[in-house]
């Protein structure tokens, strides 16, 4: 790794983690100024990486997810955002298994069983994995299709997602998807 990224997620951790000193951590979200304006996507995206994978340590319980908030451009540094999402749970109801993040609008998923369950939370509440989740809209057709592909790809870790939706929408689609009878 380039000392100069390593100087800047040293930097930015120790910030951040002044930052919070003490408080609880679900639901904060907190700007980070990049220390550096001549910083290339690439280098921005690799101390985005080191940056969400430091947090872990920090964490206490809850999921850091670092995004991009605005890629540096003519003489002005850009900045991460950085988001500490509560935990997607799977849990048993009278309707079947269903994993989601109690009381937030979210994506959610009906499992087969429980192994499924907690397989699927163990995976959402991976950092990079609740990021790339969360950038999925579900008012984005080509979106939901996407995140159709990527369940069933999980299919083989032996994660069963049965179906999925977003909870505001109250909208379930099978995870997968139907075959036409072209004939």
């Amino acid at each position: 790794m380039n000392h100069g990224i390593a100087d800047e997620v040293h930097t930015l951790f120790d910030a951040l983690t002044a930052m919070l000193e003490g408080g609880e951590l679900e639901g904060v979200t907190k700007g980070l100024p990049l220390c550096s304006i001549s910083l290339t996507a690439e280098q921005t995206e690799e101390i985005r990486v080191r940056l969400q994978d430091k947090l872990l340590a920090v964490a206490r319980g809850a999921v850091p997810v670092v995004s991009v908030g605005r890629e540096a451009d003519a003489g002005q540094a850009g900045d991460l955002h950085v988001h500490f999402l509560k935990r997607y749970q799977a849990e048993e109801t009278a309707l079947g298994w269903f994993v989601d993040v109690e009381g937030e609008s979210c994506w959610y998923f009906k499992v087969a069983n429980e192994r499924s369950g907690h397989r699927l939370a163990e995976l959402f509440n991976q950092p990079e994995n609740r990021r790339k989740l969360d950038a999925h809209r579900s008012e984005v057709g080509v979106e939901v299709a996407s995140l159709t592909l990527w369940l069933n790809h999980i299919r083989d870790s032996h994660v069963d997602v049965l179906q999925f939706g977003y909870k505001s929408t109250g909208q379930l689609h099978p995870a997968v998807p139907e075959m036409q009878d072209l004939c």
